[in-house]
């Protein structure tokens, strides 16, 4: 990994990185009652995939959190 190059199937540039925070940000934003904080969507949402209470999510509970939010991306 020289120069930011990189042969990684899985790499995900920090452009589209960038770019897929603003899709997921937005999606967010919609969602979000008048007069509420996006965070606090977020913790619900994170909480509502969360079913072991351990604090954190698996890729395919995070996927479903994504598609529920109507953020559908490609593998």
């Amino acid at each position: 990994m020289t120069w930011g190059v990189t042969t990684e199937e899985k790499y995900v540039s920090p452009e589209r990185l960038q770019n897929l925070e603003y899709i997921i940000y937005e999606k967010v934003r919609q969602k979000t009652s008048e007069g509420q904080d996006e965070g606090r969507t977020v913790m619900k949402a994170f909480k509502y995939f969360d079913l072991q209470n351990k604090g954190r999510v698996c890729i395919k509970a995070f996927k479903k959190a994504l598609d529920k939010f109507g953020c559908v991306f490609k593998e």
